[in-house]
């Protein structure tokens, strides 16, 4: 085992290298027909071979050794020139085949880079992810924060709602009808005249309120005032 490439998700790809083939030295440096195709032959045995080698080393178990639960995914078997793996496969295209079966992926130079951007990218979209759940429990809370927000909005309208109600009956009985404050209150300065002050005058009439302290016409006090009256009780 060469390098350990580790993936998202705790797992791992294993990079085996095999660089040296004799045969197919041999058969790059042979002018006879016959001998190229001899060698050739022995060089798809050779990969084959290699193949089965890399299988059977059980990469996991050394995984495992390290305390790692999960087993490497692929075995990435390297094969240096490229010319010695194009060759194999052109002579034998099913050894991809038999590779995959043993969990082994054949590469040279150019799709082992190829490979190690994937992973990139790979560990890009993990990173991704994490900042969408990261992004999404900051959701979740601010939506948790807006109906909390909510139900004490509505309280607080229910509670203006009734305390609106409230001052609805309160101002009923200051000037609903005959019986409410002011019409009595009129009535008794219709006869004890006892004016407000200014400033409670302006207050009044600013909230509406038909009433100033000041006698209706036509009205006679009589000769002796009553100690309320004196006093200023509505004043």
């Amino acid at each position: 085992m060469d390098v350990q490439i580790a993936l998202p998700g705790d797992r791992w790809i294993v990079v085996d290298s095999k660089t040296i083939f004799n045969h197919y030295v041999q058969y790059f440096n042979a002018q006879d027909p016959k001998e190229k195709e001899t060698f050739l032959s022995e060089h798809v045995k050779d990969v084959k071979k290699t193949i089965k080698d890399l299988s059977s080393k059980k990469y996991y178990k050394k995984f495992q050794a390290q305390g790692d639960k999960v087993q490497p995914d692929y075995t990435l078997m390297f094969v240096y020139p490229e010319s010695a793996l194009l060759a194999a496969v052109e002579a034998d295209p099913e050894i991809l085949n038999e590779a995959w079966k043993n969990n082994i992926a054949l590469v040279s130079a150019t799709s082992l880079m190829s490979t190690l951007k994937m992973v990139s990218k790979l560990w890009d979209i993990d990173k991704q992810h994490e900042y969408m759940d990261d992004l999404k429990e900051d959701i979740l809370k601010l939506v948790e924060k807006f109906n909390d927000f909510l139900v004490n909005f509505a309280r607080a309208e229910n509670a203006v709602a009734n305390a609106a109600d409230a001052v609805k009956v309160a101002r009923g009985h200051i000037d609903g009808n005959r019986g409410a404050f002011l019409p009595v209150a009129q009535r008794i300065v219709d006869i004890y005249e006892v004016p407000l002050t200014k400033d409670n005058a302006r207050l009044l009439k600013r909230m509406n309120y038909d009433y100033t302290g000041h006698k209706g016409k036509g009205q006679t006090p009589p000769k002796e005032l009553p100690p309320a009256a004196e006093n200023g009780l509505f004043g």
